[in-house]
């Protein structure tokens, strides 16, 4: 069994595309052995109790590079660069593998008269590159 966590960037629509200024769909999974999770989930609890006095807390890229809401403080280059030092050094203490999918929605558009929805696209460019684990079993 393997556990897989991901997150998307962009709208995975066509609709209004025209008007999108990111006109691309990415989506990122982090794959995870059972037996690196608990490390792993320690380690991110760890970090985000270091910076925001809970674990309790959805680390979310808006939120981050806009420095909004609870990431407001990062607005101080000093904390800011902290943060993202102790971020890094957090991720390469853990054990996972990353997976991501980039979509360009202009060319699925200009490439096929009726393009694959970007997330369903996302997922089956992910789940092929999953099956060739050994590893069948997913969460």
């Amino acid at each position: 069994m393997l556990y897989i966590f991901t997150d998307e960037y962009g709208s995975p629509t066509y609709k209004n595309l025209h008007k999108d200024p990111n006109k691309a769909f990415f989506l990122s999974a982090i794959v995870i052995e059972p037996k690196e999770y608990p490390e792993v989930d320690r380690e991110i609890k760890a970090f985000k109790f270091r910076w925001f006095n809970t674990e309790k807390v959805f680390l979310r890229f808006r939120l981050i590079s806009n420095r909004e809401s609870i990431c407001s403080f990062l607005s101080d280059k000093a904390l800011e660069k902290r943060f993202h030092d102790d971020l890094y050094e957090t991720l390469k203490r853990c054990k996972f593998r990353t997976l991501g999918v980039y979509i360009s929605k202009e060319k699925m558009q200009q490439q096929y008269s009726y393009p694959v929805h970007p997330y369903l696209s996302s997922i089956q460019l992910i789940c092929e590159r999953l099956i060739w684990n050994d590893e069948k079993d997913f969460r």
